[in-house]
């Protein structure tokens, strides 16, 4: 469905058209086809938030339940699920014919407006459940793909955007959504501090340190792309989506298990990246952001995700760290201390090369995400806030590869730039060339001078006589100027110099030379 004004019929027939004649083509393609003109970008969005909303189905909800659990979070999901298919039937002619694409954006938006409720009521039953093991608390990982999915769901689809001009109060209003949202993570990140100290009166050793320096990471890589965002920066919109898609991704697959966290024990609030994510992934987000080269985008946003891989390494050792000094034992955690540290020191290094150094921070970055593999598998144990440090770690690792990799800008520019080069040949890495051999230099012979002026036509025309030779030449014999203009080694200086003669034989041998 394309844009038009939410008054006039999507499928209204060609004015042009007179009483009793067949429609246009084009409106029998569109009748005939529930999928013409739509762009790749919104057939993705519409099946990741179906494979989200599927997903969903398997994890917790909340401490107690599976999604499938709770009636009224598998209607919600039914009513949103129902929801992606309003296009398409739209553009079938399944619907009423007044029905435009305005009907379908806000019908979309008011499917998906349950979800979003249902999850603001579970945020603030977990605040006030008390004992999050005996009561109805938790936030589980069910409850952050479903919360992605129906954000998914409620964004306009970039075929359905008018003018830019005329969509920048869209635009605006889903950023406002993101800074929103970003705002909630933070008091919730906060609240679970207060409340986890207040349930357990001091959890005692190194636990109170561990809980709020992972409290601070969480809070510092998730505000990076939010300040970006807040300044209306693509890159940091990009990196927006990366992170959210990182933490969906690990909850997906279970690398914490199914996860659940509550601000009654520990840190809460990383339920809430994915949808922050989605809401950065909005087509009128994207319309709003500055305009800048993407050669100039991207870049910066590999260097802003090594920031942030760095923040999780170093949170991911100190925490080990933590727990060796309050008595763990020390082989278990030594692993993820030393490679946590030599990550971010790693990650500091490429994000400091990442704009002038392109290859040096690819392969930075490379190990970079390798060492948190490592880690992750070394240290898969352990549940919670910390497997997912090491999810957004490698993640963001990740990211900053892609970013200078992938996009087909930076490749052009790092392939202009090593075009400068002489010596530069793409195919040197993958194809075979045989040994350069050096050629076999020969020494030229000289003929004997002219009597009189004591050069001949011969060393005037040889590229293997000296330049002082030549200019030598050039002062003293003048008949052997248009030679010395030929000669393929007479320097630039020198060339000027016997240009401005205006001799026409000489200029005839400079023109030679083009």
């Amino acid at each position: 469905m394309t844009f038009s004004d939410p008054a006039v019929p999507v499928t209204q027939a060609d004015p042009g058209v007179q009483p009793g004649q067949p429609a246009t083509a084009v409106a029998d393609v569109e009748l005939s086809s529930p999928v013409v003109g739509m762009p790749v970008s919104d057939f993705v969005r519409d099946g990741v938030a179906l494979l989200l909303l599927a997903l969903s189905l398997g994890l917790h909800w909340d401490i107690r339940h599976n999604v499938t659990g709770l009636p009224w979070v598998i209607a919600v999901t039914a009513v949103a699920a129902l929801a992606l298919t309003l296009p398409y039937a739209a553009r079938a002619g399944l619907l009423p014919t007044a029905w435009s694409v305005g009907s379908t954006r806000r019908a979309r938006l008011i499917a998906a407006l349950p979800y979003v409720v249902l999850v603001l009521v579970y945020l603030v039953i977990d605040a006030v459940a008390g004992d999050v093991f005996s009561d109805d608390g938790g936030l589980g990982a069910g409850m952050a793909l479903g919360l992605a999915a129906a954000v998914l769901v409620a964004q306009p689809r970039q075929c359905e955007l008018g003018p830019r001009e005329a969509e920048a109060k869209t635009g605006m209003a889903w950023r406002a959504a993101v800074l929103a949202t970003a705002g909630l993570f933070a008091v919730v990140v906060l609240v679970s501090i207060v409340l986890t100290f207040t349930n357990d009166g001091g959890l005692g050793g190194n636990w109170t340190a561990t809980f709020v320096l992972s409290g601070i990471a969480a809070l510092a890589i998730v505000g990076l792309p939010v300040v970006g965002m807040a300044m209306g920066q693509e890159s940091g919109r990009l990196l927006m989506v990366a992170l959210g898609s990182t933490v969906a991704v690990a909850f997906a697959v279970r690398v914490a298990g199914n996860h659940v966290e509550s601000m009654q024990a520990g840190i809460a609030g990383l339920v809430l990246v994915p949808a922050l994510g989605a809401m950065a992934a909005a087509p009128a987000v994207r319309g709003i952001s500055a305009d800048r080269p993407a050669a100039e985008v991207w870049p910066k946003v590999a260097g802003w995700a090594l920031f942030g891989a760095t923040v999780a390494a170093a949170t991911v050792a100190i925490v080990d760290l933590l727990r060796v000094t309050d008595g763990a034992e020390a082989a278990e955690w030594v692993t993820g201390m030393i490679l946590g540290i030599s990550a971010a020191g790693l990650a500091v290094w490429a994000a400091m090369v990442a704009r002038s150094s392109r290859t040096v921070a690819v392969w930075i970055a490379v190990l970079v995400a390798v060492l948190g593999v490592v880690v992750l598998v070394d240290e898969v144990v352990r549940a919670g806030i910390g497997i997912l440090l090491m999810s957004i770690w490698i993640g963001l690792a990740v990211t900053s590869v892609v970013a200078l990799t992938v996009p087909r800008q930076v490749r052009a520019q790092a392939a202009a730039v090593a075009a400068a080069n002489p010596a530069y040949r793409p195919t040197r890495a993958y194809v075979w060339e045989p040994p350069a051999v050096a050629p076999l230099q020969l020494p030229v012979p000289v003929p004997p001078p002219a009597p009189g002026t004591g050069f001949t036509p011969e060393q005037a025309a040889n590229p293997a006589t000296p330049l002082e030779v030549l200019a030598q030449i050039a002062a003293d014999a003048p008949h052997l100027r248009p030679q010395i203009a030929a000669n393929p080694s007479t320097y630039p200086a020198l060339l000027e110099w016997l240009g401005n003669l205006q001799d026409p034989a000489v200029d005839a041998a400079l023109r030679s030379r083009r």
